[in-house]
């Protein structure tokens, strides 16, 4: 019964459980992913610094090494100033680059023959070249620009969309016009994937079979469930059958007592009385078991549409055989407009019947109840009106609660039962969306307003 209560927070945790782990998993690829891509970063830095320097050194070693040109660029080491010749104008250039002497020449000769240079489709060329090992599916952006950072030239000449695409440093080509290369390239997802496919199949095995796990969890306690509330319900179908069986033989024993054993007849009526001990033994155990079974459980309840009127005067006639030896003066008012309701027929009658049970046991030797139906604010209200000795105001909020007993001189009586037959009730009619008040001063009963909004189909 443990398991309707334990299903909703289980489903809870596997839900919050599966979420976290979702998260990490997310969290483990990203930081994998990250990862893959510095080292794709670092790997293309070298690709487009090797492959810059193959796209510009062929024309630098031929003015390098012409004897004609020997005299147009110089570099001083004592004072690291590189001097440039060019169109009869000397420029002179400090500089503390930890770049080699040949590497400072060779970057100054790009000024003598920037004319001469090979377009950029050459570099998309020899870029490709070099990372030919990696990927296919790889896509370079190449910007040349001047000394301000305005594109001067671009290829693909067309204009692409590198906002999304992995930038390089930027190469300086040259020292008179401060022009520069800058390549952008994408990180092919599925180098990613090829280099890590084991871990992304770990991690998704994991992530499966903890989604198959939770399936089998939901499912095993699902059918738990169904289990418990056919054991529940079979309970209940038991106990409510109980009753009519239990009330013939009552009734029976009444007859015999009445009609074939005298006064006289001390055995006859000592066996009489037996049975009437153990018929009521047998029907306070099996409300008890009812109750408790109720309380331990939360259970849906099945509403169907029934005559609440011929439901209540069944009732009735139950409870007047179920006491022989009471005289119970019961008053039905049923004022709703129709006599079917939209409810759990089982429960809420057996709600009432609770109710009334608590007006006989606790009221007088022949006690008046009142049963009023009626609509009001387009809900169905029921009032149980009795005679009794009622309840103390200060003890009137407590009434409900599980296991909370009136005591003996509260009562007047000894028999006050396990505390459960109200908080049965409050149940039931939480269950149906409604309330239940109670309104008693002592001495002069107390009168059980039930109220349910939802009392039809529609």
């Amino acid at each position: 019964m443990i398991l309707k209560h334990s299903l909703k927070p289980i489903i809870s945790i596997i839900i919050i459980i599966f979420i976290l782990l979702w998260i990490n998993q997310f969290f483990a690829i990203k930081s994998i992913y990250q990862s893959e891509k510095l080292q794709w970063q670092k790997l293309m830095d070298s690709v487009v610094a090797h492959s810059i320097d193959s796209y510009v050194r062929p024309y630098d070693m031929l003015y390098s090494y012409d004897p004609l040109h020997s005299n147009t660029v110089s570099f001083n080491p004592d004072n690291q100033t590189i001097t440039i010749l060019r169109n009869q104008v000397r420029y002179d250039f400090k500089t503390d680059s930890t770049e080699m002497q040949e590497e400072l020449i060779l970057r100054a000769m790009y000024e003598l023959r920037v004319n001469d240079l090979a377009p950029l489709k050459q570099l998309d060329s020899i870029l490709h070249t070099n990372a030919a090992f990696c990927s296919k599916h790889i896509n370079f952006v190449i910007h040349k620009s001047d000394s301000l950072n305005n594109v001067i030239d671009r290829f693909p000449s067309l204009q692409v969309n590198v906002s999304n695409m992995i930038s390089s440093k930027s190469y300086i080509l040259g020292f008179i016009d401060g022009e520069s290369l800058q390549i952008y390239y994408n990180f092919p997802f599925l180098i990613f994937l090829k280099d890590n496919w084991n871990s992304l199949l770990t991690i998704c095995m994991i992530t499966l079979l903890f989604i198959l796990l939770m399936i089998g969890i939901v499912y095993l306690f699902s059918f738990m469930r169904m289990l418990s509330k056919y054991q529940e319900d079979m309970m209940y179908k038991i106990i409510h059958d109980w009753e009519t069986p239990l009330n013939s033989v009552k009734a029976m024993a009444e007859l015999l007592q009445r009609k074939s054993i005298s006064p006289e007849d001390k055995k006859g009526q000592d066996k009489i009385q037996f049975i009437f001990q153990e018929i009521e033994h047998l029907q306070n155990g099996s409300q008890e078991v009812m109750k408790t079974l109720f309380a331990s459980t939360s259970i849906q309840l099945d509403k169907i549409e029934f005559d609440l009127k011929k439901g209540l005067l069944s009732l009735i006639q139950e409870e007047q055989a179920a006491n022989p030896n009471k005289v119970i003066h019961f008053d039905l008012q049923y004022l709703l407009p129709s006599s079917v309701v939209y409810a759990s027929q089982f429960h809420l009658i057996c709600a009432i019947r609770n109710l009334l049970d608590n007006a006989i046991k606790y009221g007088k030797e022949s006690p008046s109840i009142s049963i009023k139906c009626f609509q009001e604010d387009k809900s169905l209200v029921i009032k149980v009106i009795d005679d009794g000795p009622g309840i103390p105001k200060e003890k009137q909020k407590f009434i409900f609660d599980k296991y909370y007993r009136i005591t003996e001189k509260d009562a007047g009586k000894s028999n006050v039962g396990y505390g459960l037959g109200l908080h049965y009730v409050y149940s039931v009619i939480k269950l149906h969306k409604g309330i239940i008040k109670i309104n008693s001063t002592p001495e002069n009963g107390c009168i059980f307003t039930i109220k349910i909004r939802k009392w039809t189909k529609k």
